[in-house]
C-alpha cells in the first residue's frame, strides 16, 4: 500500500499546489512522494503492481481538477481522471524499472527524464495533447520563472522540478544501501550515485540562476490600449440561445463595444463565437440571405439572421476602431426545408474561427481554429470511422456540440493598425489562438515564430469559459496556461473569455491590471481581471515590445520536453521488451 500512500499523496500536493488552492511553492516538492519511493525501492511488489497502486491512490487529484465535466458529457468525467491518473503510473513504472537497471545513472537525471516524457506523451502526444496540471504550471505565479520559461518552455521548468527530488532521493541513501538486496553494494558506488545527483541539480540550479539573473525587463516600444468586451452567457444559454435572448446579448455587446470605444481603445476584442447568428463570412451570410434565413422573436417578430453581420460591420464602421471576433465560419453552407417545416442547414465544413471588422467589414481573410477541442468540437482518431463518431458524439461528447468541426490549415496573422509606438503609427501583427488551443505550446510558437523569424507581435485568445460552469480553479488553470505562452514567446496577450477571466497579460506572462478610460464612461461597465459573474469592458495597455525579437524557446522550440520524450520512449521500450522476454505461460 505504500505506492497507493504514494499517489494520494502526490496528488494532495498537486492540488495545493495548483489553482484550486494555489499554493504554488509546493510544486518544488510535488513530484518527491513518486520520484523518491521509487527511485530507493521502497515500492512493494514491483514497479508494475506500484504503478497500479498509483494510479489508484491519484485518481482523485484528477477528478477533483475537473468537477464541470459531468455536468457537460454523459460519459466523460470519470474516464478522464482515470485516464489522467495513468501517467504518474506510468512515470512510477519506467523510473523504477530503469533505476533498477542502471543503478549507477544519477535520479536527477533519469528522473527528469522520465517524467518530462511522460508530461510531453500526455501534453503534445496522445489525442491531440491535454497539458494541464503539468508539474511545472504552478510555477508561472512566480516571477523568476518567466526568463526561464523564454528558454526551456514549460516542461524544462518541469525537468528541473523533477531532477531536485531525483537529487534529494540519491542523497537520502549517499551513507548505505538502499534494500536488502542491495547490502551486499560497495558505500562507494552509492556516493557516487548522490554526487552525480548533486552535481546535476547543482548544474541546473546554477544554471537557472544565471539565466534568472542575466535577464532583462523587455523593452516596450509603445502601448497598444485594448478594449476587451467580456460577455457572461452561461454555457447552457448559449448552447441553446432562443432569438429574444440573442437580440439581448447583442445589445449589450453593441453597448460594451461603444463604451471600449469612447474610452480610446485602439482595439477592440470580444470572446470566441459570441456573435449571435449563424455565421459572420461573407458567403455563408449571403446564402442566409438569400434563403431568407430569420429568427422569430417571443412577440411574433421576425428577425433576418444576416441582420446580426451587418449590424456588426455598421458598429465597427460608425466607431472607426478594429474589432477581432469570434463567430462560426462554413463551407458550402445551404439551408433546405424541413417536412414539418422550416429550414435545415447544410454545409461542407464548418470553422470555430476569428474575424477581423476593419473599415466596415469582416474581412476575407480568417482564422480558422486549426486544433478542435478533443471530445468537445471532434474527437480525436474517430473521423475514419463514422459509426465510432457516431456513438461516442452520444456518450463521451459535451452535451449539445456538433463533433464535425473542421481544423483549420492556415495559421492566420492579421495586421491591425497602430497609432501608439515611437514613431507614431504602423501596424500590430496579431494571431489568434482560440480557447483550447492556447494550452499548446507547439501550436501557439508556430503562430508566433516561423520561417526563421517573429511573424506576430501579440497573441489575442478569443475564448468561451462557459464551460467551467462555476468552478474557477478551471477559468485559472486556463489563465495560467495562456500566460505560461507569453513567458515562452516574450509576447504578450489580450484574452477575452465569456463567463471570464478576461486579462491583459504581458511578454512576462504577467496579468496587468486594468488602467483608467481616457474619457468619461460608465463606470459600472467595466471590469478588472479574474472577474466572473459578470460582463463589463477590461480596459488596458498591451506593453508591445521589438517586432524583430524571438525568446530562445520561439527559435528552439521544446527541446528539453521532446529530448526527454524520445529518451522514455526508449526507456520503455526497453522495459516492456525485457519484461516480455521473460513472461512465460504457465503448462
Amino acid at each position: 500500500m505504500r505506492a497507493f500512500f504514494a499517489g494520494a499523496v502526490f496528488g494532495l500536493l498537486m492540488y495545493l499546489a495548483n489553482s484550486s488552492v494555489g499554493v504554488w511553492p509546493i510544486a518544488l516538492v510535488a513530484a518527491g512522494p513518486l520520484v523518491i519511493p521509487a527511485a530507493l525501492g521502497w515500492f512493494d511488489r514491483g514497479p508494475r503492481v506500484a504503478a497500479g497502486l498509483v494510479v489508484l491512490g491519484s485518481v482523485w487529484f484528477w477528478l477533483a481538477q475537473h468537477p464541470f465535466i459531468h455536468e457537460i458529457t454523459a460519459l466523460g468525467w470519470v474516464p478522464l481522471g482515470v485516464y489522467l491518473s495513468l501517467f504518474p503510473g506510468v512515470f512510477v513504472w519506467v523510473f523504477a524499472w530503469a533505476s533498477r537497471r542502471w543503478p549507477a545513472v544519477p535520479s536527477a537525471l533519469l528522473a527528469p527524464t522520465v517524467w518530462v516524457g511522460v508530461e510531453v506523451l500526455r501534453g503534445e502526444v496522445l489525442f491531440g495533447g491535454y497539458a494541464w496540471y503539468v508539474l511545472a504550471q504552478p510555477m508561472i505565479e512566480w516571477e523568476g520563472t518567466a526568463p526561464l520559461a523564454s528558454v526551456v518552455g514549460m516542461y524544462g521548468v518541469s525537468f528541473v522540478l523533477a531532477a531536485l527530488s531525483g537529487a534529494a532521493a540519491d542523497l537520502l541513501v549517499a551513507g548505505g544501501p538502499r534494500r536488502k538486496q542491495w547490502e551486499k553494494e560497495a558505500r562507494r558506488a552509492w556516493s557516487r550515485r548522490a554526487g552525480g545527483s548533486a552535481l546535476t541539480a547543482g548544474v541546473l540550479l546554477v544554471s537557472c540562476a544565471v539565466v534568472v539573473g542575466v535577464s532583462r525587463e523587455p523593452v516596450a516600444r509603445g502601448t497598444l490600449v485594448a478594449a476587451v468586451v467580456q460577455t457572461d452567457v452561461p454555457q447552457g444559454v448559449k448552447m441553446s440561445w432562443s432569438p429574444s435572448r440573442m437580440v439581448e446579448e447583442f445589445r449589450r455587446l453593441a453597448e460594451l463595444t461603444r463604451a471600449g470605444a469612447g474610452a480610446g481603445a485602439g482595439l477592440i476584442v470580444w470572446p470566441e463565437t459570441m456573435k449571435p447568428g449563424i455565421a459572420m463570412d461573407a458567403a455563408s451570410v449571403r446564402a442566409s440571405r438569400e434563403a431568407g434565413v430569420v429568427f422569430t422573436l417571443q412577440d411574433g417578430t421576425q428577425i433576418p439572421d444576416h441582420v446580426f453581420a451587418d449590424e456588426i460591420e455598421a458598429l465597427q464602421g460608425e466607431l472607426g476602431v478594429p474589432m477581432l471576433i469570434g463567430e462560426e465560419a462554413f463551407e458550402g453552407l445551404g439551408f433546405k426545408p424541413r417536412p414539418g417545416g422550416g429550414l435545415e442547414t447544410v454545409y461542407r465544413a464548418r470553422f470555430n474561427s476569428a474575424f477581423l471588422i476593419m473599415d466596415g467589414r469582416a474581412w476575407e481573410a480568417r482564422y480558422d481554429k486549426m486544433r478542435p477541442t478533443p471530445f468537445g468540437e471532434s474527437i480525436p482518431g474517430a473521423r475514419s470511422w463514422p459509426w465510432l463518431e457516431r456513438v461516442l458524439a452520444g456518450t463521451a461528447a459535451a452535451k449539445g456540440m456538433k463533433l464535425d468541426l473542421g481544423s483549420g490549415r492556415v495559421a492566420t496573422v492579421f495586421e491591425v493598425p497602430w497609432v501608439g509606438g515611437e514613431d507614431g503609427g504602423g501596424k500590430v501583427r496579431a494571431v489568434t489562438p482560440i480557447c483550447f488551443e492556447v494550452t499548446s505550446a507547439a501550436l501557439c510558437r508556430s503562430m508566433v515564430y516561423g520561417e526563421g523569424r517573429a511573424r506576430a507581435d501579440l497573441l489575442v485568445n478569443l475564448t468561451n469559459d462557459g464551460w467551467f460552469m462555476g468552478f474557477d480553479p478551471g477559468r485559472e488553470a486556463h489563465l495560467q496556461l495562456a500566460r505560461w505562452r507569453c513567458a515562452e514567446l516574450g509576447t504578450p496577450m489580450i484574452r477575452a473569455a465569456n463567463t471570464g477571466y478576461s486579462a491583459i497579460i504581458d511578454a512576462r506572462g504577467r496579468v496587468l491590471g486594468p488602467e483608467p478610460p481616457a474619457s468619461e464612461v460608465d463606470a459600472g461597465l467595466l471590469i478588472g481581471p479574474r472577474m466572473t459573474g459578470r460582463d463589463g469592458v477590461l480596459l488596458g495597455r498591451v506593453p508591445l515590445g521589438d517586432p524583430g525579437h524571438a525568446t530562445a524557446y520561439a527559435r528552439l522550440g521544446n527541446v528539453v520536453g521532446w529530448g526527454s520524450f524520445w529518451v522514455a520512449i526508449v526507456l520503455a521500450t526497453a522495459g516492456v521488451g525485457r519484461w516480455l522476454g521473460s513472461w512465460r505461460p504457465r503448462s
